[in-house]
């Protein structure tokens, strides 16, 4: 509340007539409890005022291409941290979004898996053809970061993520931090551009007064609790060849036993199988080198049994 408008108030507050037939005690009495009960609705009216002002928003479109999931589950939890920095947070499948409001954002992550040999997630491929056209809309008043997801066994590592952060330099945007290219253990490097990223982008743009606008996510398939730092052990129950003999592929039918574990699989979901090499292989294996199993070798920079390493 202004001051004049505070002035004014002030001039209002409720006084007792003269003649009211009460004692000096109890005149008293009454003028402190207006007088009190007045300043309180003065300070009602001022916080009401003040909720119902115009509050500065810093919107964040975090979008994702994943063609297992992970790039979905970082993005989803950049957007949780995101809200500690200040940032309002959309998370967005590249397959629902617009490439023309994409342009309008001043605050946009990119998390992006690649499939294959350097290709596309199947979810990114049709925004990725809209925005690499020579008529793509301009991004100058874009700030950006890039994650990529990966796998170094394969020759086209982080290929996706590399190109989008290629393509919006060309179309004008501005990096804010340089893009991560993660391999199969993303958990750890995610975490770091997170950290960097999330309150670098926030001091970026504008801010901007008004409401939110609400963005109804579709309905998504609860998050699995397991992932390749918490896998499910599951039986094999049933191995088939589908191909005939002599052909140039083998395409094998699995069926695993999800037990009791409280999962579901769905068709188009995907199952990363992390398997194990059979004990009597392994033992095999040891007494060829004529190895004990408790034996520690250096393993991934740390000392492991080497009954572990070659089971895993």
């Amino acid at each position: 509340m202004n001051s004049n408008k505070r002035e004014q108030a002030t001039q209002q507050i409720p006084f007792l007539p003269q003649d009211i037939p009460f004692n000096e005690d109890q005149k008293q009495w009454l003028g402190g409890f207006l007088a009190g009960l007045h300043t309180r609705l003065l300070i009602k009216e001022e916080n009401v005022a003040q909720a119902a002002a115009p509050m500065a928003v810093k919107p964040i479109t975090i979008l994702y291409g994943s063609q297992t999931g992970n790039a979905e589950s970082v993005a989803e939890e950049a957007a949780d941290i995101a809200k500690s920095h200040g940032l309002t947070p959309r998370v967005l499948d590249m397959d629902d979004a617009d490439l023309a409001d994409l342009a309008q954002q001043e605050r946009l992550l990119i998390v992006c898996s690649t499939y294959g040999e350097g290709e596309m997630p199947d979810n990114a491929q049709a925004l990725w053809d809209a925005i690499r056209q020579e008529g793509a809309p301009r991004f100058e008043r874009t700030f950006f970061s890039v994650l990529a997801l990966g796998d170094t066994n394969y020759d086209g590592f982080c290929v996706a993520g590399k190109e989008w952060d290629a393509r919006l330099e060309e179309l004008g945007a501005t990096r804010v931090t340089t893009r991560i290219d993660c391999d199969v253990d993303f958990a750890a490097p995610s975490q770091d551009w997170m950290a960097e990223v999330l309150p670098s982008i926030a001091l970026k743009g504008t801010e901007q007064e008004g409401t939110v606008t609400a963005h109804k996510a579709p309905a998504k398939k609860p998050k699995s609790r397991f992932n390749r730092q918490n896998p499910l052990e599951a039986e094999l129950i049933e191995k088939r060849v589908l191909t005939k003999a002599g052909s140039s592929k083998e395409i094998v039918h699995y069926e695993f036993s999800l037990g009791d574990s409280g999962e579901a699989y769905e068709a188009g979901d995907a199952l990363n199988v992390i398997a194990e090499n059979r004990p009597e292989l392994v033992n095999e294996i040891l007494s060829l080198m004529h190895a004990s199993p408790d034996q520690a070798e250096p393993f991934e920079g740390e000392l492991r049994a080497l009954s572990q390493i070659l089971t895993e």
